[in-house]
């Protein structure tokens, strides 16, 4: 779908070239044989060449930035939107914060209200090979790192399935949010002792909700795509939203 999407963007872009050819030629005076010289030098041609490629933007990944970074979100949401999966995901996860500012300030803009951040965990950052160490070191303090951390994590799937069952605006049960503070606390603790140590950083993973609206809704209504969920798809009242901030 992205790659199709492209193509269409690449062609459109084509023809908006040839039409400001056109136009340059005729703003000079020139012929069309002329402009298809291809030894035309001088400022004009530079513009035109600079200015497809600030339109395409550079090909990145999913913290990109640019025109596509909307049509690669869109085919994320199609995708979503497809699939049959019973249940469905409850948590969409944005791998940068440009692809979830998206989706918030769409929320924002569209239900005239600030989407609700939950909470934020520093998370150990994604190397295969960190320094002094290597990959079999990874895996021994990845794993030492969940079975200290078993309880909060417990903890913090209850409280985020509390919110996306909730058709409130109010996230989760309030005695899992009055613990929220004591169990971030004690999760950042644990985190140091068994797999940060002092001299590395951290990633930090932000959770936001969308009170009321699904996450089929939210995708729906963002990216006008008003074909039907799939059968199976039960969703939940209130969406949540997952973002990685490097």
């Amino acid at each position: 779908m992205l790659d199709r999407r492209e193509a269409e963007v690449r062609q459109g872009l084509a023809r908006i070239s040839s039409a400001e050819q056109n136009l340059f030629a005729s703003i000079e005076g020139r012929s069309q044989e002329e402009t298809d010289d291809p030894d035309e030098s001088g400022g004009l041609s530079q513009l035109r060449q600079a200015s497809s490629v600030d339109m395409l933007g550079h090909e990145a990944g999913p913290g990109m930035t640019g025109p596509l970074l909307p049509l690669r979100v869109k085919a994320w949401a199609e995708l979503y939107l497809a699939d049959s999966s019973d249940p469905p995901p409850p948590i969409l996860a944005a791998a940068g914060p440009e692809s979830g500012a998206l989706l918030l300030d769409g929320y924002e803009n569209t239900w005239r209200r600030k989407p609700d951040k939950l909470f934020c965990l520093a998370i150990p950052p994604l190397s295969p090979a960190p320094p002094g160490g290597g990959w079999n070191n990874y895996l021994a303090a990845r794993n030492n790192f969940r079975e200290a951390v078993l309880d909060n994590l417990e903890y913090f799937a209850a409280l985020l399935k509390d919110t996306a069952l909730s058709a409130g605006a109010a996230p989760g049960s309030r005695d899992k949010v009055s613990m929220l503070p004591a169990y971030i606390s004690s999760w950042q603790d644990r985190l140091q002792d068994h797999f940060l140590g002092p001299a590395q950083n951290s990633q930090e993973l932000e959770f936001y909700s969308f009170p009321g609206v699904s996450l089929a809704e939210l995708l729906q209504q963002l990216f006008h795509l008003q074909g039907p969920v799939a059968a199976n798809k039960q969703e939940r009242p209130t969406g949540i939203l997952a973002i990685l901030i490097s």
